[in-house]
């Protein structure tokens, strides 16, 4: 319920846990490549120190200040909420994630198109390409190219919003539909 969506802000939202894994290193590198004028806003907590001080390496290698917000450390789920609400889309690129992850559900729900990339696992069983968000290569202009695409037709990335939550409410992937399923079983 607290994810129910909101205005459309001028920036990328990528939450949840902050680690090599989750590959937030290649959505700073691509924000060179942008043409648009979309912010990347990453929060969450580090897994590892040495990974939150690589990232503000590439933040500041590339003069990035102004594009890229870091937010380290345990957020509370009022924050991420309002994040995620205000967000222009969600970003996730987990490697060969084993579920559709939090983030992506709760973007669904929020009603926003996701960007993640072909090798990401699970989610893609809910995030498809140009239909409910963008599913690219793990490649540095083909990330950048998306979420210019997203931005060009903010109208385009509203419609994948709206269909992401009709896909996500048809799924039923509710606790009690959970509990349904695992006794019916």
């Amino acid at each position: 319920e607290r994810f129910s969506g909101g205005e459309y802000g001028r920036y990328i939202f990528a939450g949840g846990r902050i680690a090599p894994g989750k590959r937030q290193h290649l959505l700073i590198e691509a924000m060179r490549f942008v043409r648009s004028d979309l912010r990347l806003v990453i929060a969450g907590p580090l897994d590892e120190a040495s990974y939150g001080t690589r990232l503000l390496s590439i933040v500041s290698e590339h003069d990035l200040e102004e594009r890229v917000e870091l937010r380290f450390g345990f957020r509370d789920r009022e924050e991420i909420a309002g994040l995620v609400n205000g967000a222009f889309a969600c970003a996730y690129l987990p490697v060969d994630e084993d579920s559709l992850g939090y983030v992506t559900m709760e973007a669904f729900a929020a009603a926003k198109a996701v960007l993640s990339v072909a090798d990401a696992g699970g989610l893609l069983e809910i995030v498809e390409d140009k239909q409910t968000g963008r599913v690219v290569e793990p490649a540095l202009d083909q990330l950048a190219e998306a979420i210019d695409w997203l931005a060009g037709k903010p109208e385009r990335a509203a419609a994948m919003g709206r269909a992401a939550r009709a896909h996500l409410e048809a799924r039923e992937l509710t606790w009690g539909r959970t509990i349904d399923v695992l006794l019916d079983s």
